[in-house]
């Protein structure tokens, strides 16, 4: 038989604690950097607490932004969601009882004023207070317990003054380059926001505590949005040099024109550029805002013709032969686009002009993402029927080993399906051939394709979509050379077919060094 509960009293108290707790969703709250707040506030002061206790209502004494608010204005904090404007510490022995913080300054990051103009009233954003007590601590909201909200906690060696000096410095830096974006001349305008890039360069990428956040991308599509195709070139470079060589997203047709994309085809086909550059300016030269523009405020466009189509791939041709495999790669994708030049859904102005250089580096190229690229473009350009004569596969069957390596004692790759309407029913074999110095296989092994992340049975067919991760232990393959395939049967049918081949070298594990034996040993007794 159950005990009767002695103090029942006790079981309520405990769930009149715990309900609110687990009815509380849990939710991350982020503690924000000083350079976040300043560039996402509509206001940021500096004030005084009329209430040292109670720092809800605060007057103003140093107004680093927000339009209609003054050095002296008593301004209100409303809806303060998550956040606790009071903070306490221990007491002194022997009561010990905590006491209330008293706030000597406070610095506020807000929204837009939602009272009136006499009584001004501020929600903070997020983690936006910043308290400084009259014993010279500084305080910080945290959020200590999830579920649960703000706590205001002491920042160990924060210095206040320091603090505000960056508030400062912060948001003069963002209203710069606000203004410079509002200034009525385009160029004066584009050249003052990538001098302001050049200027806090250092800076960029550096996470949420040191880099600008949004600022570090928003510049430059401003400059993209109307900016002259040099100008707009410039922001191209100065982007990839801050973003490990990356290519920005064209936020419109800035190279949509004659001239535009006449500056694109002299970078790309400049022997003395760097290789990067001339990459991109490919990647920019074929994008859709490039070749099939659309007008948009004062942008001037001209969509790409019949002949300067002819001429791109004329000129783009000799591209294939280059020595950077990188400017390879990028020329096999330019002529594919221009080959095969799209609106919506269906194919516009066809063309095969470039399939035969296209198809003289696929066959002369080695093994490599290279190879893959060309593979692609020759399947796109010439068609499925063309596809199948060339290499045997099922017309437009093309399957290619992407990312190839190893790590951790694994082989890995991802294995990719292009779409053309067939279906994989049966689990492909891995092939795997060892070559010798002249490229001859010595050896081969075979094994059903070892994937990791198969979505359903093979027997209810693979399309291509997800990609298939295949993985395999390093230690199964002799050290040396490996060339590795995958090959299978698709459709009902079981239409064989092959992938294009990955090259992997497999080097021999390294041995620990061996203290260096004696010259000479001293025998016991001598």
């Amino acid at each position: 038989m159950s005990r009767p509960l002695r103090f029942p009293w006790l079981l309520g108290g405990a769930l009149a604690l715990v309900l609110p707790t687990l009815a509380a969703r849990a939710e991350d709250l982020p503690t924000s950097s000083i350079r976040e707040l300043a560039i996402r506030a509509a206001t940021v002061v500096v004030g005084q607490p009329l209430d040292p206790v109670n720092p809800e209502r605060c007057r103003a004494l140093e107004v680093l932004r927000g339009a209609g608010l003054r050095a002296g204005d008593t301004l209100t904090l409303v809806e303060l969601g998550p956040h606790s404007l009071r903070s306490y510490q221990e007491g002194l022995p022997p009561a010990r009882k905590p006491k209330p913080r008293r706030i000597a300054q406070v610095l506020l990051f807000l929204g837009p004023n939602v009272g009136s103009k006499d009584r001004p009233s501020f929600r903070p954003l997020l983690s936006g207070l910043r308290f400084y007590t009259e014993d010279g601590k500084v305080l910080v909201p945290e959020q200590v317990v999830n579920p649960g909200g703000y706590a205001l906690t002491v920042r160990p060696g924060a210095d206040w003054a320091a603090l505000l000096r960056q508030a400062r410095t912060d948001v003069a830096a963002v209203d710069g380059v606000l203004a410079l974006k509002a200034l009525p001349r385009r160029g004066e305008r584009n050249r003052g926001l990538l001098d302001w890039v050049e200027r806090h360069r250092h800076e960029f990428g550096g996470g949420p505590d040191a880099g600008w956040g949004p600022l570090e991308t928003d510049v430059f599509a401003w400059v993209l949005e109307d900016g002259t195709p040099e100008e707009c070139w410039r922001a191209v470079r100065l982007y990839a040099e801050l973003n490990h060589g990356a290519t920005p997203p064209l936020p419109g047709p800035c190279f949509g024109n004659r001239p535009g994309r006449d500056l694109l085809l002299g970078i790309a086909l400049d022997t003395q550029a760097l290789a990067g550059d001339r990459a991109r300016a490919l990647e920019l030269l074929v994008d859709r805002n490039t070749l099939r523009p659309v007008a948009r405020d004062r942008a001037q466009v001209e969509p790409l013709g019949r002949h300067e189509q002819f001429d791109l791939l004329d000129r783009l041709v000799p591209l294939l032969k280059a020595k950077e495999p990188p400017l390879r790669s990028a020329a096999a994708r330019a002529l594919q686009r221009l080959s095969v030049l799209e609106d919506g859904t269906l194919p516009q102005r066809s063309t095969q002009r470039a399939l035969p250089a296209l198809e003289a580096a696929y066959r002369a190229e080695h093994p490599g993402p290279v190879h893959d690229d060309l593979a692609e473009a020759v399947c796109a350009v010439g068609g499925p029927r063309h596809w199948q004569e060339l290499t045997g596969n099922p017309p437009g069957l093309l399957v290619c080993l992407r990312d190839l390596g190893q790590r951790n004692g694994q082989v890995f790759f991802w294995l990719n399906l292009r779409p053309c309407g067939l279906t994989v029913y049966e689990c492909p074999t891995l092939v795997l051939e060892r070559l010798n110095f002249v490229g001859w296989p010595i050896q081969t092994r075979e094994m059903p394709l070892p994937v990791v992340n198969l979505p359903r049975p093979w027997g209810e067919g693979w399309d291509g979509r997800p990609y298939l991760l295949v993985q395999f232990p390093v230690a199964d393959l002799t050290p040396g050379t490996w060339r590795i395939r995958v090959r299978g049967t698709a459709g009902k049918d079981k239409v064989k077919w092959t992938s294009e081949p990955k090259v992997l070298v497999i080097e021999a594990p390294r041995k620990e060094p061996q203290p260096p034996a004696p010259a000479f040993r001293l025998f016991e007794g001598w």
